[in-house]
């Protein structure tokens, strides 16, 4: 249910299948199955340069905070 709210208004594939593994992993609800930080580093998403750059997270800001004024 988590994906199905949060797909509504993306285009088809905006979040990649190793990108919400690793969400799905992070908000488990028992936390003895969370991931350790040693999980998380090692993750593919993470490990194959899923995470965004400073200046993407830097524009991608500015594009918010734009859309928000």
């Amino acid at each position: 249910m988590f994906w199905r709210a949060h797909s509504q208004r993306k285009e088809a594939n905006y979040y990649s299948s190793e990108f919400m593994d690793l969400v799905t992993c992070m908000l488990n609800q028992h936390p003895h199955q969370r991931l350790g930080i040693a999980d998380l580093v090692a993750h593919p998403w993470l490990s194959n340069g899923g995470a965004a750059t400073p200046e993407e997270v830097r524009e991608e800001f500015t594009r918010r905070q734009e859309v928000n004024k």
